[in-house]
């Protein structure tokens, strides 16, 4: 007899839980967990990456698009890919690859009036390769990334796109548009 699985009640319990949020509480009280051993604490990833933005100044900035070769005075649009093709096939109705083509023709309509660059981030279980064929043939800057820091990279861009992505929590988390 599991009760988490069968919807009985947990039958050991610690006597503090941490959690995130007062959205987390709310959900666990709910759930029917006592408000008396719920603690927020908050998260610390997000309050370190909130330490990490305080810290990054303009010469990190520059220094980081020094790195990645993007252009130190455009803007910069971050794509945090995912591996979607390699998982998932085409069963959303659609890939990184197609959302990286979509974003890139769309960009066209851009270029010659406004000096901008893109960088693509993949995801640690992705291949750079893979993406390369799809940023062929524009005429803008283009950088396929898979090993740089990525929040790094987050704080030196401009904005962040991606299918989903925690990355772009983390940029939304940080006032990254």
């Amino acid at each position: 007899y599991d009760p988490i699985y069968t919807g009985g009640k947990f039958k050991f319990l610690p006597n503090k839980i941490a959690i995130p949020d007062k959205y987390s509480l709310e959900d666990m009280v709910r759930e029917g967990f006592s408000r008396k051993i719920l603690v927020v604490t908050g998260n610390p990833h997000t309050d370190s990456i909130c330490d990490l933005r305080e810290q990054f100044t303009i010469s990190d900035k520059l220094k980081v698009r020094k790195d990645l070769g993007l252009d130190e005075k455009s803007f910069v649009l971050m794509f945090a890919s995912q591996p979607i093709e390699q998982r998932r096939g085409n069963y959303y109705g659609y890939t990184q690859k197609t959302i990286l083509r979509e974003l890139l023709d769309s960009l066209r309509s851009f270029e010659g009036k406004k000096d901008f660059n893109v960088l693509v981030k993949t995801h640690p279980a992705e291949v750079v390769n893979n993406l390369e064929p799809v940023t062929k043939g524009y005429g803008f800057r283009i950088v396929l990334d898979r090993d740089y820091d990525t929040f790094k990279a987050v704080l030196a861009t401009d904005a962040v796109i991606s299918p989903f992505s925690t990355t772009l929590i983390e940029a939304c988390y940080i006032g990254k548009p």
